[in-house]
């Protein structure tokens, strides 16, 4: 005997405009729209949306660098009967081109500062300092920057990733351990309460505090995670 637990309902997009037709119990809806059929040979990397556009004129033309413009980005250009090396370098290379390293910097000081709360709030809850709960820094460090360079990737957003990682990790590191000095002194029945703010004196000192080997880990995970995020694609 075989027990099945009832299935669970999933949401997938359709991929498509139009008016939905019919719905068919159970299993989805027939959605009626009007379009053209455009066919790849193969797909590489995962599922994307973006706007389409016709980047020639006949199946027959190539696709030119001409077509790889600024405001092509975030639209899905249709080719035609080949595309050469050159035009993919040089839509790889738009994506190092008029990055704003300002609006990255924001999003890598949120996406800091997100981890370094999931990481000290996880510490403060379970009262258990799990230092690969840190790794979510690097994840959303990279993430933010990434996100509000407008999905650019470059060396320059390599750098500015990991140093913000860097220093998220080490203030993390800094409540993490703020949070256990602080219960040890109550649990004696001497009540102090350290800064949020620390100079870098306190700060080094509070860091250093039970600072082990796996920290080093944990921390090159970190800068490895938040190294890589806004790498640019590298053409084999």
């Amino acid at each position: 005997m075989i027990l099945r637990e009832p299935p669970i309902p999933l949401e997938v997009n359709a991929y498509v405009q139009g008016d939905v037709v019919e719905v068919l119990p159970a299993e989805g809806v027939v959605v009626e729209t009007r379009g053209s059929f455009v066919q790849g040979i193969f797909g590489i990397g995962g599922e994307t949306q973006g706007t389409l556009r016709m980047a020639v004129a006949s199946p027959e033309e190539p696709l030119t660098e001409a077509a790889i413009v600024l405001d092509a980005k975030g639209t899905i250009l249709v080719g035609g009967s080949q595309v050469s090396r050159q035009v993919i370098e040089r839509a790889v290379a738009g994506q190092s081109e008029d990055i704003s390293y300002g609006a990255a910097a924001v999003g890598g000081a949120l996406g800091g500062a997100i981890g370094a709360a999931v990481w000290w709030g996880f510490t403060a809850a379970t009262k258990v300092g799990f230092g690969l709960v840190a790794v979510v820094i690097g994840f959303a460090v990279g993430k933010g920057v990434t996100s509000l360079a407008g999905g650019k990737r470059s060396i320059g957003l390599q750098i500015l990733s990991t140093g913000i990682a860097a220093v998220s990790f080490v203030y993390a590191t800094y409540l993490v351990n703020r949070t256990f000095i602080e219960r040890a002194f109550a649990e004696e029945g001497q009540a102090i309460a350290l800064p949020l703010a620390p100079n870098l004196e306190l700060l080094a000192q509070v860091v250093a505090a039970g600072f082990e080997a796996f920290d080093v880990v944990f921390l090159g995970i970190v800068l490895w995670q938040a190294w890589k995020m806004p790498a640019p694609v590298r053409l084999g």
